[in-house]
């Protein structure tokens, strides 16, 4: 448990606790400038683009993807965040890989393989930067080395990787759509052909 509720997942506690528009108490803040004010709104406003990009773009055709990709977003910009919140869009992942082929290829600049062993290379770049942040905050709270400064890098990098999970996880959505086309087409293709000959047989 946390001794010190200041600090969590999310990189705005930083800038938050500076500027004292964490604190539940206007006595021990140091009052609500207009600098505090956009640090509190500027999170909401990530949140907000994020949630209308998402419906824009895969509400139609891909509800499930939709789910998962606004309430992995809303998590990892939220001002808030600790491990049980990975609990809000871990159950939407089944949902969405049950629409994929295992067998796929997943290219990016950095590698080319195949869907399970890409998630985990995805998945595996999350864990180890929650265990950076865990290390560090663990040396604040516990081993009295560090400070706050370490504490919010380790969250910047891991919301970097939260965001490198969820494009990865775009990637794989377009690389399913357009495996999906392709077939499509040559399904449609052999229908004209066979047409075609059974006109010229008749």
């Amino acid at each position: 448990v946390l001794a010190d509720h200041r600090h969590n997942f999310s990189p705005y506690f930083y800038p938050l606790y500076l500027l004292g528009a964490g604190s539940s108490d206007l006595s021990e803040s140091q009052g609500y400038s207009i600098g505090s004010l956009i640090a509190a709104l500027f999170p909401l406003l990530i949140q907000l683009c994020v949630l209308l990009a998402s419906t824009y773009a895969y509400a139609a055709d891909n509800l499930p993807f939709c789910w998962y990709l606004a309430t992995h977003m809303f998590v990892a910009f939220n001002k808030v965040q600790t491990a049980q919140y990975v609990l809000w869009y871990l159950p939407y992942i089944p949902l969405v890989l049950r629409r994929q082929d295992m067998h796929m290829s997943i290219p990016s600049q950095w590698h080319s393989l195949q869907l399970p062993q890409s998630l985990h290379f995805a998945g595996s770049l999350c864990l180890a930067a929650g265990g950076l942040w865990l290390y560090k905050a663990y040396g604040l709270e516990f081993a009295g080395s560090g400070g706050y400064e370490y504490v919010w890098v380790a969250s910047l990098i891991y919301l970097c990787m939260n965001v490198y999970v969820a494009v990865h996880m775009i990637c794989v959505e377009h690389a399913h759509s357009k495996n999906t086309a392709s077939r499509r087409d040559d399904v449609a293709g052999m229908i004209d052909n066979f047409k075609v000959e059974v006109k010229e047989r008749g």
